[in-house]
């Protein structure tokens, strides 16, 4: 179905291309196209979280996560405006790019090889690839490719780091962890809400933007919120719910 779908959709975008100079994701899209990649996107994501335990809405609930945090950055740090939507559909659509990793790989406790390490790593650049070949916005693909870079740029194969890392990317490299550390992992158990934020705290300005450090702490209390109802709903949509 998945298959079905992503040709559908690709031979509307060739024919939508063929006379459209913008190339951009736009409200001009006739209704039938943006359904097409609306539920392509939908099953891209379904496809991702379905090869890992426990990741039943984790796309949900990061977009939850990164709206709060996105107009906590808007109202708190000076001289910069993200666009919180913008943000959300990234990450919503962030781990996408884990399609192809296998799902080994993806559950396994620690342990990976340097190659398997780069092929877990690819996952963000794979992911926003299928986007931009989507004709998804510039600032939504460049989220989710960088997402996963740190702050201080160790441990990466690019030249990037700091700033040049975008402002959305960084936002969603604190909802991605702190997602992860909130969630019940195949060889983990979640962290409480409380040490996911000191592991985030303690983090600033070595994996995270310290500069963020008081939009995130003054947008906790809407964070936990919105974790919460992510976490409610995964599981009325688990075994016992069904």
């Amino acid at each position: 179905d998945l298959g079905q779908s992503l040709d559908a959709l690709l031979r509307l975008r060739t024919a939508r291309l063929q006379s459209w100079e913008a190339r951009q994701w736009s409200s001009d899209f006739p209704e039938t196209v943006r359904n097409h990649l609306e539920q392509a996107l939908d099953r891209l994501v379904a496809a991702a979280e379905a090869r890992e335990t426990g990741a039943t809405n984790r796309s949900a609930r990061a977009a939850a996560l990164a709206e709060a945090l996105a107009e906590s950055v808007n109202a708190v740090v000076p001289n910069v405006e993200v666009d919180p939507p913008s943000v959300a559909l990234a990450a919503r659509l962030m781990g996408i790019g884990r399609t192809a990793v296998p799902a080994e790989l993806l559950q396994r406790d620690g342990g990976l090889s340097p190659e398997e390490l780069s092929e877990v790593r690819m996952a963000a650049r794979r992911g926003a690839a299928m986007l931009e070949s989507l004709c998804l916005p510039p600032v939504v693909v460049g989220a989710v490719r960088w997402h996963d870079i740190r702050w201080d740029g160790e441990g990466q194969s690019e030249v990037l780091g700091g700033r040049a890392i975008p402002l959305e990317a960084r936002i969603l490299g604190i909802v991605w962890s702190l997602e992860a550390m909130t969630r019940e992992r195949a060889y983990r158990a979640a962290l409480s809400w409380s040490d996911a934020v000191e592991e985030i705290t303690k983090d600033m300005g070595h994996r995270f933007d310290p500069g963020l450090s008081e939009a995130f702490h003054q947008a906790l209390p809407r964070l936990e919120a919105a974790l919460e109802r992510g976490t409610e709903a995964s599981r009325a949509d688990g075994p016992e719910g069904e």
